[in-house]
């Protein structure tokens, strides 16, 4: 994800999915609050990538898995946690929430309402 992507005014972000499918997700309020928060101490690099290492580099989608399982081991989650798991959480959260199956397609860009009814277990 790139600084590039990012649209903190309307509160959206354009992710590149599968099959490079582009596609808008919209986020909320304090989504865009912690966002603003983090390119403050993010600061000024000589790229566009949102993510950053300490040594400025952007960081690897290995390393975002790494990371996201190292924090579900020390907060002693006996589940796997992984970028997968939230996504599919969210998903899950969604549906429980209100949300209705044909607007998670599209957030997920799945072109099949099969995939989104497998990835919410309904």
């Amino acid at each position: 994800m790139k600084t590039t992507d990012l649209f903190l005014d309307s509160g959206k972000v354009t992710v590149l999915g599968k099959g490079s499918k582009e596609r808008d997700v919209m986020f909320q309020a304090t989504t865009k609050e912690q966002l603003k928060r983090y390119l403050k101490v993010r600061g000024s690099v000589h790229h566009d990538y949102l993510w950053i290492a300490h040594d400025d580099k952007p960081l690897t989608h290995k390393t975002i898995q790494d990371r996201l399982k190292k924090y579900g081991e020390m907060a002693r989650v006996n589940k796997r946690v992984s970028p997968h798991t939230f996504r599919h959480t969210c998903a899950k959260m969604y549906i429980l929430q209100g949300g209705d199956i044909f607007s998670l397609q599209q957030l997920l860009g799945h072109s099949s309402l099969e995939m989104c009814r497998h990835y919410v277990s309904l």
